[in-house]
């Protein structure tokens, strides 16, 4: 399956005489390792969703500043920006910058002191004995670090024993990224925290009481283990009236915030949920004993009927070997983001897309399998009074319907039918109509990329699948 990419830099229509560039290559023998897709961890998506730090995919290798630390660790208490001390205790921390509420806050907390020289170096790079410093300190764990030898051993010691550096490798004097941070961040909210309580005999006396974390008490937040059963416009059944802000969980909505959640139907998930009678859902994670197996279309082989019960999936798997999973015909089918009744084994093998399957509760059966279909056009024209998008290749797709609930987008930005022109390459995804409803998410591409098949090569033009792109 030798497969030819054609990157075209910078083409547009033909009249326009664009400069193009283009660069094939062998997929087999060629692997560009910067190209691969960096995974946000757990932490880092709950750090991000959570408003505490921002980590894009990235950066989670960057190192991360003082100030930008010291800002992440004050926000894990929840304070409102009015509890936060205006002014500035360092010289070189201005009043209006970004860092300088959060910075102030934890000066005046004891939890930093600065450089000594009335400096705090807020852009400076952190190290990792300074950030447990500050994330022990803040959670009450100072006096108890001081007595187990002080900076920095030990905080380090104290840290360790609290969880808070589970799953960080650390370094003394290395920085900090990211992702270290996001991971000690997510761990220190599950931390029961030091309280001073007061002195008995002239002894400081400290409580650490079970249950009272960060997320709790600061944050209003609890964790359920329920199973995601609805969200925007469809349930695991069949198409439902829930909108892009709600999520069903356990056959109740609920407002969402955390519009990730959507892939998740049909998940058992860790729904993350204000402490308050709306119990809006901040975040959701899958928990690890849902077995999920995700097969790209193009490595699919052929999908068969094999008895009443299921069909059978024959696929090469990422070591290019031979495999086969089962379909159950009980699963629930999400097909293009709404659940679908009557489908065929051909719903079950797009031509592009994907074809994932899940098995929640470990006994071998896939419980719902997803699938992606997509299509992808090369425009013609547009016809804004019907609606229509016709492609390249004689093919269109009709958005002019009562029950489709349309989505354009190009990057994270959503725009509008008379936004797309000729020669833009999108990417559509359509669902069937069920109970009324039916979702089409177009994706205008933003980066100058194709890839396809070659068949034609010319003297100022090439094929690729089936179309010819102008190139000089």
């Amino acid at each position: 399956k030798n497969k030819i990419f054609a990157i075209l830099v910078a083409f547009t229509v033909f009249c326009n005489c664009a400069t193009c560039f283009v660069y094939a290559e062998n997929s087999e023998e060629t692997v560009d390792e910067s190209a691969k897709t960096i995974e946000l961890t757990k932490a880092e998506k709950l750090i991000s969703s959570l408003g505490i730090l921002t980590v894009e995919p990235s950066e989670v290798e960057n190192n991360i500043c003082r100030g930008e630390l010291v800002t992440a660790v004050v926000k894990t208490l929840g304070l409102g920006d009015e509890l936060l001390p205006e002014g500035s205790a360092f010289t070189d921390v201005s009043h209006d910058d970004l860092f300088a509420k959060y910075i102030n806050y934890a000066y005046q907390m004891n939890v930093v002191n600065g450089k000594g020289d009335g400096t705090f170096g807020p852009l400076e790079t952190i190290t990792i004995e300074e950030a447990v410093k500050i994330i022990t300190s803040i959670l009450g764990y100072g006096y108890i670090a001081e007595q187990n030898g002080g900076y920095y051993a030990g905080y380090i010691k104290t840290a360790s024993t609290l969880g808070i550096l589970n799953g960080v490798k650390i370094s003394p004097g290395n920085p900090v990224t990211k992702r270290m941070a996001a991971q000690m961040l997510e761990n220190s909210l599950f931390v029961d925290k030091m309280e001073y309580v007061g002195s008995v005999d002239g002894q400081y006396k400290y409580i650490a009481t079970p249950g009272k974390t960060l997320l709790r008490e600061n944050l209003h937040l609890e964790i359920v283990k329920v199973t995601i059963t609805g969200v925007e416009n469809t349930g695991l059944i069949q198409a439902k009236n829930i909108s892009k802000n709600e999520i069903e969980l356990d056959g109740e909505k609920f407002p969402l915030t955390y519009l990730e959640a959507k892939k998740y139907l049909g998940y058992n998930v860790e729904a993350y949920r204000k402490l308050n009678d709306e119990k809006s859902v901040v975040f959701v994670s899958p928990l690890s004993e849902d077995k999920i197996i995700e097969i790209n279309a193009e490595d699919i082989y052929e999908i068969v009927d094999a008895d009443s019960q299921k069909y059978k999936v024959s696929y090469d798997n990422k070591n290019l070997q031979m495999r086969t999973e089962d379909i159950f015909k009980s699963s629930y089918v999400i097909i293009n983001g709404l659940a679908t009744v009557g489908y065929t084994e051909k719903d079950l093998l797009p031509e592009q897309g994907t074809v994932k399957i899940v098995d929640f509760n470990g006994d071998g059966k896939s419980d719902i399998v997803y699938i992606t279909s997509e299509k992808v056009m090369v425009v013609d024209s547009v016809d804004l009074i019907n609606k229509t998008i016709y492609g390249k290749r004689n093919d269109k797709v009709e958005i002019d319907n009562q029950f489709a609930k349309v989505s354009i987008t190009k990057g994270i930005t959503s725009v509008g039918l008379g936004e797309i022109g000729e020669w833009d390459v999108l990417t559509i995804v359509e669902s069937k109509e069920e109970n009324n409803v039916k979702i089409v998410d177009i994706i205008v591409s933003n980066v100058d990329k194709l890839e396809g098949y070659i068949s034609d090569t010319y003297k100022d033009s090439i094929k690729i699948d089936g179309i010819d792109y102008k190139i000089s």
